[in-house]
Parts: C-alpha cells; structure tokens; sequence
C-alpha cells in the first residue's frame, strides 16, 4: 500500500499485530516521535504488512 502523509500532519500511536516494512518514497526518512509530527513537507511511504486474515491492519495504542 502506499500512503500518503501530509505537511505536519500528526502521527497517531498505533499498533501493528505483525511485521511491517516500508520504504520511503518521497520526503525525507524519518522517526516520528509518540504524538509527533511530519515535517514540513509531505511524505509518500511504500509500505507492506503481514497479518493474520482475522487481525486488523492497524489499531489505537
């Protein structure tokens, strides 16, 4: 999947219940801090998850 991330857009918590990989399409890479934000410029970030058929891809820490 790809996703898109605006300019200083805040990064919700969320938890994953498999293995995530993603590479950084645009932008700059980056680490975003609990509660932090993008930077100033919008990210795009290729991104592939592992999960069971019965789990949900992402949830609220």
């Amino acid at each position: 999947m790809t996703i898109g991330i605006g300019p200083d857009a805040v990064i919700a918590r969320h938890a994953r219940p498999g293995i995530e990989s993603s590479m950084i399409m645009e932008g700059e890479g980056f680490q975003v801090p609990l509660g932090g934000r993008n930077g100033p410029a919008s990210s795009r970030i290729a991104a592939t998850s592992i999960v069971g058929k019965d789990k949900p891809l992402a949830s609220p820490a």
